[in-house]
């Protein structure tokens, strides 16, 4: 039978995976753009950003990376009303 998972559970599973995928290999992007995407959803936006760009200064190319970047920029403007710095305004 089809059982439905706690959102925060499933949340906290995701950063989990995402964050043993970094510690194995720092230099993955892709991981770092699930670790940001996953602090994002948490509500860590500084770390969500961080990892981010941390992705795209391994991968300049990686989508997912550009993707998370703009999630997480567009959650802070909506949060602070101001766009935060980052990779893009440089």
């Amino acid at each position: 039978m089809f059982q439905m998972r706690d959102p925060a559970e499933s949340q906290s599973a995701q950063e989990a995976a995402a964050r043993r995928a970094v510690a194995l290999d720092g230099g993955d992007a892709e991981a770092r753009s699930r670790l940001a995407i996953a602090l994002n959803s948490r509500g860590d936006h500084q770390g969500a950003q961080a990892e981010a760009e941390r992705a795209l200064a391994i991968s300049p190319n990686l989508a997912d990376a550009h993707g998370a970047l703009g999630v997480v920029l567009t959650v802070n403007q909506r949060r602070t009303g101001t766009l935060q710095n980052s990779a893009l305004s440089d």
